[in-house]
């Protein structure tokens, strides 16, 4: 199984594999009462922000293309996310500093 790791900018990481779900948040902007109550993504938007049902990479379009590639299709233009599993947990998008891609020996 594909895994990549995610590296914020104070060095703390997560390792997430394809099966990962992944739940997007957004801010809303002004044009957002202009759109559809749910998106491509699945997003469903309130008043102040936008959130996914969970995600997993398989969903990227890019399915020929590594992980990381997948994961940054799916968190561009987003401003957090969490794990489906771990709610309590939510990370800043901004705060990113690389994604990386693992070798399968090294991620077992």
């Amino acid at each position: 199984m594909e895994h990549s790791k995610i590296i914020f900018i104070n060095n703390n990481s997560i390792l997430i594999d394809e099966n990962t779900e992944l739940v997007i948040i957004k801010y809303t902007k002004d044009n957002i009462y202009n759109m559809s109550s749910v998106n491509d993504f699945n997003e469903n938007i309130t008043e102040r922000v936008r959130h996914t049902k969970p995600l997993t990479t398989k969903i990227a379009s890019l399915s020929n293309e590594s992980l990381s590639l997948k994961i940054t299709e799916i968190l561009h233009n987003t401003d957090f996310f969490y794990v489906y599993n771990n709610p309590n947990k939510i990370f800043s998008t901004s705060a990113i500093f690389a994604i990386e891609d693992i070798p399968k020996e090294k991620s077992n």
